[in-house]
């Protein structure tokens, strides 16, 4: 999420500002599971959407240059910041990368969402072709 606020080629916005404090707090407290990004209340136009599918890109480009794993160093960042994480090892880059490309997706609309949407991305054989 620093990135994202230091990155000289997004604009200034109440949105940027937003998504950086918001979010950051949401990956450095040691949360587990879920978390709520709030996407309802913060799209609230083509731009927004825009700028979004913009950092999602530029993270997911990113995480890719890392190879396999997360760096030990970046893992060593995240448990320094956040008190009680401990990781036994560095996650799969492949695996979070999936999580971004379904994010992607969601936010052009090509991932449909409602509270009966079937989960069938997660099975395994559907969940390989990401």
């Amino acid at each position: 999420m620093k990135e994202i606020e230091n990155k000289e080629t997004q604009p200034k916005s109440a949105l940027r500002d937003r998504i950086v404090t918001e979010w950051y707090l949401a990956a450095t407290v040691g949360f587990v599971g879920c978390i709520n990004l709030d996407l309802d209340n913060i799209i609230n136009s083509d731009d927004d959407r825009n700028f979004l599918l913009t950092i999602t890109s530029d993270l997911h480009e990113r995480l890719v240059r890392f190879g396999k794993r997360i760096p030990e160093n970046i893992i060593a960042d995240i448990e320094n910041s956040s008190p009680g994480i401990k990781w036994a090892q560095a996650p799969l880059v492949n695996s979070i990368a999936k999580v971004g490309v379904l994010f992607k997706q969601l936010l052009k609309g090509d991932l449909n969402l409602k509270s009966t949407s079937s989960l069938d991305y997660l099975k395994p054989e559907a969940w390989n072709r990401i």
